[in-house]
C-alpha cells in the first residue's frame, strides 16, 4: 500500500523536482530583501538627527535687532534641513557680532548645501581674526566650489602673504586679479609679494596700476616711495612721500558684495549712525540728514545720534530744524557735552550769544578739557565784549590741546589790541613750535616784529 501523501487537485506531477515558480518566487523575495536591507543602511549612516538653532541672548538687544533674529531661527525651527534658512541666521548673527553663534549657523548650511561656496566663506570670516588657519581651510573650500571665486581667493592670499607663504600667495592673487581685473587689493597685494620677493621693478609696476586706479590711497604711494627709494630713483620717491602725507590714512577697503550683504542686515543704532556720518562726510546730506532722522524715530536713547543730525542740519543752514533737535536731546541727555556743545555753536551762528556761553560753559562743566569747546566760549566772549574771559578761555584752550593753533592766535590778537606784544610774540612762538610754517602765525609774527614795543611794555620791562 502507498504511504504517499495524497495530491491536492491543483497539484501535479514534477517528475521529483522542487516546483520551478516558487524557486523564482524565492529568488525575487531575497533580492527585494537585500535591497531593502542595503539602503536601510545607507539611510541610517546618513542621517543626521536635526540641530537647533543656538541660543542668543537677545535681552540687551533692540527691538529691531530681536524681532529679526528670533523670525530667522524660527524659521530653521520650522525647516532645519534647509541650508539657505540657517544661512539667513547665520548672516543675521554675524552681523550683530554674534560671530560663534553665526559660525556654527554656516557650518550646518555648508553641510546641508555642499555646492553654496557662500556658507564656507562667511564662516571662515567669522573665524579669520582668531583662527587664520581655519579660515584658510574654508576658504579653499569655498573656492573649491567655485573657481572664479576671486574675492575669496584674495583673501586667502592675503592670509598666505600674511604667513610669508609668497609662491602660494601670488598663485592666489594672480587669480583673483582677472577675475576681478578692477579690483584694487590684488593689485597691491601682488605689489607687496613682488617686494618681498626681491623683485623690485615688478612690485613697481603693480603699485603703479593700483594708484592709476586709486590715486588718493595713501598706502600706495608709501609703498611706491619705498620701491623707489631702495632702487635709487629718490626724486620719485620723494615725490611719492610728498603725495601720500597729503592724503588721509583711510583704510583699504574690500570690494566684497557678500559681506556688504551682511553689513546692510545690521540694525543697531550705533551702526546706523556710522552709515550715516559716512553719507554726511561723502557730502550726501540730504541722505544722512533722512537716516539719523529715522534712527531717532526708534530709538532716542543714543546722545550722539542727536548731536551729528544737529550738526548736519546746521552745516545745511537749517538753524530751526536744528535747535529744535539739540533743545529735545539736552532735555534727554542733560550730561552730555558734546550735545551741549553742538547746541551753543548754533545759538552762536544765530547771533544768541548769551545762551550760546550758556551751553559752552555746561559742556565744559560736564568735560573740563573739552578744548574746542573753550575756544568757542572764548569766541562767543569777544563777541560779548569780555575780552578778559575770552584771553582766559583761549589760554585754557590751548592748555587742554597744544596743537589748537587758533586758540593762539586768538589770544595773541587780544594781548595785540592790549598793547601787550611780547605776551603775544611768546604764544605765537608756541604756535611756530606746534605747526611750523604756519601761515597765519608767520603773518602775525611779521606784523609783529615791524611795530616797536609800547610804551607800557617799556615801562614794564624797566620796573
Amino acid at each position: 500500500m502507498s504511504t504517499e501523501p495524497p495530491l491536492s487537485q491543483n497539484s501535479r506531477d514534477c517528475g521529483g523536482r522542487l516546483p520551478a515558480r516558487p524557486t523564482r518566487f524565492v529568488i525575487a523575495f531575497g533580492i527585494v530583501i537585500f535591497a531593502a536591507v542595503v539602503l536601510s543602511a545607507i539611510g541610517f549612516w546618513n542621517f543626521r538627527p536635526a540641530k537647533s538653532p543656538p541660543q542668543v541672548d537677545l535681552s540687551q538687544a533692540n527691538a529691531d535687532i530681536a524681532a529679526l533674529i528670533q523670525k530667522s531661527r524660527e524659521q530653521v525651527i520650522n525647516s532645519p534641513g534647509n541650508a539657505a534658512a540657517w544661512g539667513r541666521l547665520g548672516m543675521e548673527l554675524f552681523a550683530h557680532e554674534w560671530e560663534t553663534e553665526a559660525a556654527f549657523c554656516f557650518e550646518q548650511a555648508a553641510e546641508l548645501n555642499g555646492s553654496e561656496p557662500k556658507w564656507p566663506y562667511l564662516h571662515a570670516l567669522t573665524v579669520m581674526s582668531g583662527d587664520r588657519e581655519k579660515a584658510a581651510i574654508l576658504l579653499r573650500q569655498a573656492i573649491g566650489s567655485r573657481t572664479d571665486f576671486g574675492v575669496a581667493r584674495n583673501r586667502l592670499g592675503e592670509l598666505l602673504l600674511e604667513s610669508n607663504a609668497l609662491k602660494e600667495a601670488e598663485a592666489e592673487l594672480v587669480i583673483a586679479h582677472r577675475s576681478h581685473p578692477d579690483a584694487l587689493r590684488p593689485l597691491l597685494a601682488l605689489a607687496r609679494v613682488a617686494w618681498l620677493g626681491g623683485r623690485p621693478d615688478e612690485a613697481k609696476r603693480w603699485a603703479q596700476d593700483a594708484a592709476a586706479k586709486d590715486p588718493s590711497l595713501r598706502s600706495v604711494h608709501e609703498l611706491l616711495a619705498m620701491i623707489c627709494q631702495a632702487t635709487g630713483d629718490r626724486a620719485a620717491a620723494d615725490r611719492e612721500m610728498k603725495i601720500a602725507e597729503s592724503l588721509p590714512d583711510r583704510p583699504l577697503e574690500w570690494d566684497d558684495p557678500i559681506a556688504a550683504d551682511v553689513l546692510s542686515r545690521r540694525r543697531d543704532t550705533r551702526w546706523k549712525s556710522m552709515q550715516a556720518e559716512e553719507l554726511l562726510a561723502s557730502g550726501d546730506y540730504s541722505r544722512g540728514i533722512r537716516l539719523l532722522q529715522q534712527i531717532l524715530t526708534l530709538d532716542k536713547g543714543e546722545p550722539k545720534v542727536f548731536s551729528i543730525l544737529g550738526r548736519a542740519l546746521t552745516e545745511v543752514g537749517d538753524l530751526q530744524s536744528a535747535m529744535i533737535v539739540l533743545t529735545d536731546a539736552a532735555t534727554l541727555h542733560p550730561d552730555s557735552a558734546d550735545i551741549h556743545f553742538q547746541k551753543g555753536s548754533t545759538l552762536f551762528l544765530r547771533g544768541e550769544f548769551n545762551a550760546a556761553r550758556e551751553s559752552f560753559e555746561n559742556a565744559i562743566r560736564l568735560k573740563p578739557d573739552f578744548a574746542l569747546a573753550l575756544f568757542n566760549l572764548a569766541n562767543t566772549m569777544e563777541q560779548l565784549g569780555d575780552s578778559e574771559n575770552a584771553l582766559a578761555a583761549y589760554r585754557r584752550s590751548v592748555a587742554a590741546q597744544p596743537s589748537l593753533v587758533p586758540g593762539y592766535t586768538g589770544a595773541a590778537k587780544i594781548l595785540v589790541s592790549r598793547g601787550e606784544k611780547s605776551a603775544a610774540g611768546e604764544l605765537l612762538q608756541s604756535a611756530l613750535i606746534v605747526s611750523p610754517g604756519n601761515s597765519t602765525v608767520a603773518d602775525m609774527m611779521r606784523e609783529l616784529s615791524e611795530t616797536e614795543a609800547t610804551p607800557q611794555e617799556t615801562e614794564k620791562k624797566s620796573d
